[in-house]
């Protein structure tokens, strides 16, 4: 059985040739086996046995039974093969909704000598509570798509189990944004010192624009008073136009609130950005640029990302839908082996936006280069 990135494409072919000189049968899995390009086309990489689909964890040890017993897994829902005349067997798993019965991860066999910095991921839900950013491949993903939250009871028993077993008091929460499911937001603040004392954590988080984001100012005291050391959250833009563009959901100016109140909480903030969204102009990496110089303080990190397309997105779906209509911007070739999408946007090449790119790098360089407070400095390198 092989989880793997599409990146690593080379790799799964070798490995499936060898186990094929050998007799042994191949399961691939990963977390973009869900768009039809992508199993199209590893589907029938020589050698491989099936590929999964979908969520199939819960129905992993009858699908093993049915392959040793020499039976057709196809007919388990998520696993999907090329039968004998090249044609697609099988179908995509349903997102898993009874996550609360997925059994915890064991580290029990994980290396922890190693590291010097006992750091364990926990997940409390599947997908994203807003999923509209047109350019978010996660929200197209395996476990992306249709946000579903486990219980708060759940998730608290997962980190005492980890904190008693393996004396782990560093947490990484890995949802796209720990706040989709507010009630379990506030339930970790109020819960996690009682179950694992001492502990510390970090997340991702959105600042949407609903009524109640759990993000106050009282909210981020009580998660920095619970653990919490470092917040990321997706800027993209200090352009409000084009967060409008992506679907974001979120404004400047609650961004601005929430960077301000989480620092002053003594929580770590970063942000993630992208250059290069159709429609984006020079005014536009300007005002990103001015955005940062007027956060220098409470910003500790800045990521920032040309746009990549990846196949399957609604961003990628509708530029290819608008072919020529969206004025400079357009597809020009797309890998189903990767799900990588290649394009062009001819404003990127005019000197205004050139300069105004240099003036957007100086900002977060201005930002990256700060010493990071020791509070985070644990977590450093980790998501």
């Amino acid at each position: 059985m092989i989880s793997t990135y599409l990146m690593y494409r080379n790799v799964c072919e070798q490995i499936c040739a060898i186990c094929q000189e050998q007799g042994v049968a191949v399961i691939i899995g990963g977390p973009y086996f869900v768009q039809p390009e992508v199993i199209k086309d590893w589907v029938r990489i020589p050698g491989l046995t099936a590929l999964a689909a979908g969520e199939v964890e819960l129905q992993l040890p009858s699908i093993l039974k049915t392959l040793l017993a020499g039976g057709d897994v196809t007919l388990h829902q998520g696993m999907m093969a090329a039968g004998p005349q090249g044609e697609i067997r099988g179908e995509i798993a349903a997102p898993q909704r009874e996550i609360d019965a997925v059994p915890y991860p064991d580290f029990s066999d994980f290396p922890w000598e190693a590291y010097p910095n006992r750091i364990i991921p926990v997940i409390t839900g599947r997908g994203c509570g807003w999923g509209a950013c047109t350019f978010c491949s996660d929200v197209t993903s395996t476990a992306g798509r249709t946000y579903r939250s486990r219980s708060p009871g759940n998730v608290l028993n997962e980190i005492a189990s980890h904190y008693r077993q393996y004396q782990v008091s560093r947490f990484v929460f890995t949802d796209m944004k720990l706040n989709s499911n507010v009630e379990m937001w506030r339930s970790l603040i109020s819960g996690t010192q009682e179950v694992a004392p001492g502990a510390q954590w970090i997340a991702a988080v959105h600042v949407g624009n609903e009524a109640d984001t759990g993000l106050s100012e009282s909210d981020l005291r009580a998660a920095a008073a619970s653990g919490c050391v470092r917040l990321s959250t997706g800027l993209e833009s200090g352009s409000q136009r084009i967060i409008d563009l992506m679907k974001k959901g979120t404004q400047l100016d609650s961004i601005s609130a929430f960077l301000h109140n989480a620092s002053a909480a003594g929580i770590s903030c970063r942000c993630t950005m992208i250059l290069g969204y159709p429609g984006e102009t020079a005014a536009d990496v300007h005002a990103s640029a001015e955005f940062l110089e007027h956060h220098v303080e409470v910003i500790e990190r800045v990521s920032l990302n040309r746009l990549q397309v990846i196949a399957g997105t609604t961003l990628h779906r509708s530029a290819t839908r608008k072919s020529g209509r969206l004025a400079g911007f357009r597809i020009v070739s797309a890998d189903s082996r990767t799900a990588q999408v290649e394009h062009r946007y001819d404003e990127l090449e005019t000197s205004s936006h050139r300069k105004a790119v240099m003036r957007l790098l100086t900002a977060v360089h201005r930002i990256n280069i700060r010493e990071l407070s020791p509070r985070a400095r644990e977590f450093e390198g980790v998501m």
